[in-house]
């Protein structure tokens, strides 16, 4: 629960790094958010066509749209973890980058030591940082 509130928290922060571990689970909230949203949309009949032929359920696009910032500012802080820039975000706008953002998101562990974008993220909870 940790790691989704800082992520929340950090809504507008773009500078420094953010760990694996924030973004999965991060992704697994968001996973979850967007099901129990359209679960509820299909319920209680919130779906509406707003372009003739589409459907659009209203709370899921509400969520979405609510997670839409903290998902870019997440995205430029776990890729400054693995030394790239942020401007690689810019990616997910294209149906073919989304294959390495999710590599990278997910998969690419980031630098122990210290790069151009900031120290390592602490993990949250660990106490063996507190110790040091």
């Amino acid at each position: 629960m940790k790691w989704i509130l800082k992520s929340l928290a950090d809504v507008i922060e773009y500078k420094g790094r953010s760990s694996i571990v924030e973004s999965r689970y991060f992704f697994f909230f968001n996973f979850l958010a967007i099901l129990i949203a359209l679960s509820i949309d299909i319920k209680l009949g919130l779906i509406r066509e707003i372009i003739p032929g589409f459907s659009t359920y209203v709370l899921a696009e509400m969520v979405r749209i609510i997670l839409f910032f903290p998902n870019i500012s997440l995205g430029i802080r776990r890729l400054h973890d693995i030394n790239k820039s942020g401007w690689w975000v810019l990616l997910s706008f294209t149906v073919v980058g989304i294959i390495p953002l999710f590599y990278w998101f997910y998969f690419v562990h980031g630098d122990k030591q210290p790069n151009q974008y900031g120290n390592a993220p602490d993990l949250v909870g660990d106490d063996t940082s507190k110790k040091l």
